[in-house]
């Protein structure tokens, strides 16, 4: 059943998006259930990167730990260790975990929360966050403090989170209004958030 959107301007620089919550495992365990995960994962384990290859290819580290938080279906995990990285997946819904290690069983991926990385202080060299850190309404800031707790000094982090882009802005702000943090609880559920450019981190 599709589930229709709504959204709601909560500061000029963030917009969030209702539909239903992902922030749980159950959402992304039902998402990819209908998935064949082998023959998805078939290219990657040849090296594909996609849209990432450059990006991947000039800034991972050969000689550190990298970590994606919050792999899903570790098609980039499973990647990257086939090209050389020593690369650790962190997802947090079981039921994905346990396909991904059956599709590929060579892939390293692990059991774990992002808020709360089972990593050393300044052990890791790199950390890859892709369309994760958006769908928590209010614990992106405990993410991106761990993973700045986990990066090595002059560690690199790579994170991708949904464009609220100019044109964007210019559509919602013709109808919505500005809903105050404590109001969410009255919308449907929290889907995610859509950052500005110029978003600071608190």
């Amino acid at each position: 059943m599709l589930i229709k959107s709504e959204y709601s301007l909560i500061s000029s620089q963030i917009l969030a998006e209702f539909r239903e919550r992902a922030d749980n495992p159950d959402f992304w365990a039902n998402r990819w259930s209908e998935s064949d995960l082998k023959k998805f994962l078939d290219k990657y384990k040849k090296g594909f990167l996609g849209n990432f290859k450059y990006i991947f290819g000039k800034y991972l580290p050969r000689d550190s730990i990298i970590i994606e938080a919050g792999c899903g279906r570790g098609q980039y995990v499973t990647s990257l260790q086939s090209l050389g990285y020593r690369v650790c997946g962190l997802e947090f819904c079981a039921d994905l975990v346990k396909k991904v290690k059956n599709a590929a069983p060579n892939s390293f991926i692990i059991l774990g929360d992002v808020r709360h990385p089972p990593f050393r202080d300044e052990s890791i060299g790199a950390y890859i966050s892709l369309g994760v850190i958006e769908h928590y309404s209010d614990g992106r800031d405990q993410i991106l403090l761990n993973a700045y707790r986990i990066l090595k000094k002059n560690g690199i982090l790579i994170l991708s989170v949904p464009h609220f882009s100019p044109a964007f802005q210019k559509y919602v702000r013709k109808r919505n209004t500005h809903i105050p943090n404590h109001q969410f609880n009255i919308r449907k559920s929290f889907y995610q958030y859509y950052f500005t450019v110029h978003l600071p981190i608190s």
